[in-house]
C-alpha cells in the first residue's frame, strides 16, 4: 500500500514495481515487532484481575460486545424501561 501510494505521488505507473518494496515491508515488520516488544506485559493479571484467566477474558469481551453504545460518544447507553 505504501509503495503504491508513493508510485502515485511520484507519477509512476502503478503497475511498475518499486525496487524498495521488500525493504518497506521489512521496515513495517520491524516496527510492528518493536511495538509488540514494548507493549509486552503492559496488562498484567495483578493489575487487571478480570483478565487473569482466558475464560475471564472471553467473558469480558462478550460483555463489551453485548453493550449498546451511543454512536456519537462510544459510551454505554442504558436501555429505556419498557
Amino acid at each position: 500500500m505504501i509503495a503504491r501510494a508513493r508510485r502515485r505521488i511520484a507519477g509512476v505507473d502503478a503497475d511498475v514495481p518499486l525496487p524498495n518494496a521488500p525493504r518497506m515491508e521489512y521496515i513495517k515488520r520491524e516496527q510492528l515487532r518493536h511495538a509488540m516488544a514494548r507493549a509486552a506485559g503492559a496488562w498484567t493479571a495483578t493489575e487487571y484481575p478480570e483478565f487473569d484467566t482466558a475464560e475471564k477474558v472471553v467473558a469480558w469481551v462478550r460483555e463489551r460486545r453485548a453493550e449498546e453504545t451511543d454512536a456519537d460518544t462510544g459510551s454505554p447507553r442504558t436501555k429505556p424501561d419498557a
